[in-house]
Protein backbone atom coordinates (compact mmCIF):
# COMPACT_ATOMS: atom_id res chain seq x y z
CA UNK A 1 0.00 0.00 0.00
CA UNK A 2 1.48 3.61 -0.90
CA UNK A 3 0.03 6.62 -0.05
CA UNK A 4 -1.10 8.79 -2.57
CA UNK A 5 -2.40 12.64 -2.19
CA UNK A 6 -4.60 13.66 -4.66
CA UNK A 7 -4.85 17.79 -4.88
CA UNK A 8 -7.15 19.26 -7.18
CA UNK A 9 -10.15 21.57 -6.99
CA UNK A 10 -12.59 19.15 -8.21
CA UNK A 11 -14.54 17.01 -6.06
CA UNK A 12 -15.35 14.83 -9.02
CA UNK A 13 -11.48 14.54 -9.70
CA UNK A 14 -10.89 13.84 -6.78
CA UNK A 15 -13.60 10.98 -5.88
CA UNK A 16 -13.24 9.30 -9.19
CA UNK A 17 -9.29 9.19 -8.82
CA UNK A 18 -9.96 7.82 -4.77
CA UNK A 19 -12.16 5.14 -6.40
CA UNK A 20 -10.07 3.71 -8.84
CA UNK A 21 -6.88 3.98 -6.63
CA UNK A 22 -8.42 2.46 -3.47
CA UNK A 23 -9.59 -0.29 -5.35
CA UNK A 24 -6.09 -1.11 -5.63
CA UNK A 25 -5.01 -0.71 -2.18
CA UNK A 26 -3.54 2.54 -2.02
CA UNK A 27 -4.90 4.60 0.71
CA UNK A 28 -5.29 8.12 -0.06
CA UNK A 29 -5.35 11.39 0.76
CA UNK A 30 -7.11 14.65 -0.78
CA UNK A 31 -7.91 17.64 -0.70
CA UNK A 32 -9.16 20.71 -2.99
CA UNK A 33 -6.10 23.41 -2.14
CA UNK A 34 -2.61 23.47 -2.63
CA UNK A 35 -2.08 24.80 1.16
CA UNK A 36 -3.42 22.20 2.44
CA UNK A 37 -1.89 19.85 0.19
CA UNK A 38 1.68 21.57 1.21
CA UNK A 39 0.42 20.11 5.22
CA UNK A 40 -0.73 17.00 3.94
CA UNK A 41 2.52 16.47 2.36
CA UNK A 42 4.71 17.04 5.74
CA UNK A 43 1.91 14.78 7.63
CA UNK A 44 1.70 12.28 5.40
CA UNK A 45 4.29 11.63 3.40
CA UNK A 46 3.11 10.43 0.34
CA UNK A 47 4.73 8.21 -1.92
CA UNK A 48 2.88 9.49 -4.77
CA UNK A 49 1.24 13.11 -5.60
CA UNK A 50 -1.51 14.23 -8.28
CA UNK A 51 -1.83 18.19 -8.68
CA UNK A 52 -3.76 19.93 -10.45
CA UNK A 53 -1.72 22.13 -12.31
CA UNK A 54 -3.88 25.26 -12.67
CA UNK A 55 -4.56 25.79 -9.01
CA UNK A 56 -4.93 29.45 -8.34
CA UNK A 57 -4.23 29.60 -4.55
CA UNK A 58 -0.49 28.16 -4.66
CA UNK A 59 1.14 27.47 -8.03
CA UNK A 60 2.11 24.23 -9.04
CA UNK A 61 5.02 24.75 -10.02
CA UNK A 62 6.10 26.37 -6.47
CA UNK A 63 4.44 22.97 -4.49
CA UNK A 64 6.37 20.94 -6.76
CA UNK A 65 9.57 22.40 -5.39
CA UNK A 66 8.15 22.74 -1.96
CA UNK A 67 8.10 18.88 -2.23
CA UNK A 68 11.52 18.09 -4.02
CA UNK A 69 13.08 20.81 -1.76
CA UNK A 70 12.12 18.96 1.56
CA UNK A 71 13.96 15.60 2.61
CA UNK A 72 11.20 13.84 3.92
CA UNK A 73 8.97 14.15 0.48
CA UNK A 74 11.62 14.70 -1.86
CA UNK A 75 11.37 11.27 -3.41
CA UNK A 76 7.72 11.39 -3.96
CA UNK A 77 6.35 10.47 -7.51
CA UNK A 78 4.75 13.92 -8.40
CA UNK A 79 1.93 13.95 -11.73
CA UNK A 80 0.46 17.13 -12.94
CA UNK A 81 -2.87 17.10 -14.94
CA UNK A 82 -4.49 20.12 -16.49
CA UNK A 83 -7.19 21.33 -19.04
CA UNK A 84 -5.64 24.77 -19.06
CA UNK A 85 -1.80 24.17 -19.88
CA UNK A 86 0.14 25.82 -22.40
CA UNK A 87 3.79 24.17 -23.15
CA UNK A 88 5.58 27.21 -20.96
CA UNK A 89 3.63 25.59 -18.34
CA UNK A 90 4.09 22.01 -18.80
CA UNK A 91 7.79 23.04 -18.78
CA UNK A 92 8.46 24.60 -15.95
CA UNK A 93 6.23 21.82 -13.72
CA UNK A 94 8.81 19.04 -15.11
CA UNK A 95 11.72 21.55 -14.93
CA UNK A 96 10.55 22.18 -10.92
CA UNK A 97 10.24 18.69 -10.33
CA UNK A 98 6.73 16.79 -11.38
CA UNK A 99 7.25 13.67 -13.32
CA UNK A 100 4.69 13.34 -15.13
CA UNK A 101 2.26 15.51 -17.10
CA UNK A 102 -1.35 14.57 -17.81
CA UNK A 103 -4.02 16.43 -19.95
CA UNK A 104 -7.21 16.40 -18.63
CA UNK A 105 -9.56 14.81 -19.56
CA UNK A 106 -7.83 11.73 -18.87
CA UNK A 107 -8.99 8.21 -17.87
CA UNK A 108 -8.49 7.16 -14.33
CA UNK A 109 -7.27 3.75 -15.45
CA UNK A 110 -4.53 5.52 -17.66
CA UNK A 111 -3.49 7.64 -13.84
CA UNK A 112 -3.03 4.42 -12.51
CA UNK A 113 -1.53 3.10 -15.24
CA UNK A 114 0.93 5.78 -14.63
CA UNK A 115 1.12 5.81 -10.91
CA UNK A 116 2.35 2.14 -10.64
CA UNK A 117 4.90 2.78 -13.27
CA UNK A 118 6.60 5.81 -11.47
CA UNK A 119 6.04 3.85 -8.07
CA UNK A 120 7.98 0.85 -10.16
CA UNK A 121 10.94 3.23 -10.50
CA UNK A 122 13.80 3.81 -8.49
CA UNK A 123 13.80 6.93 -6.97
CA UNK A 124 17.12 9.51 -6.58
CA UNK A 125 18.16 10.40 -3.08
CA UNK A 126 16.76 13.57 -1.79
CA UNK A 127 18.99 16.77 -2.93
CA UNK A 128 19.65 19.59 -0.11
CA UNK A 129 16.84 21.01 1.34
CA UNK A 130 17.61 24.95 0.90
CA UNK A 131 14.26 26.97 1.26
CA UNK A 132 12.16 23.67 1.04
CA UNK A 133 8.66 25.12 1.90
CA UNK A 134 7.31 28.58 0.85
CA UNK A 135 5.53 30.48 3.32
CA UNK A 136 1.82 30.57 3.06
Amino acid sequence: MVIMLIADESTEVRQALTRVLTRVGHHIVTTGDHFAALQLVRSTRPGLVILDACSPALRSVDLCRAIRGDPGSATAAIILTSACAVPSEIEAGLAAGADEFLFKPFRTDDVLSHAHALLSRPRPAPADPQGAWPRG
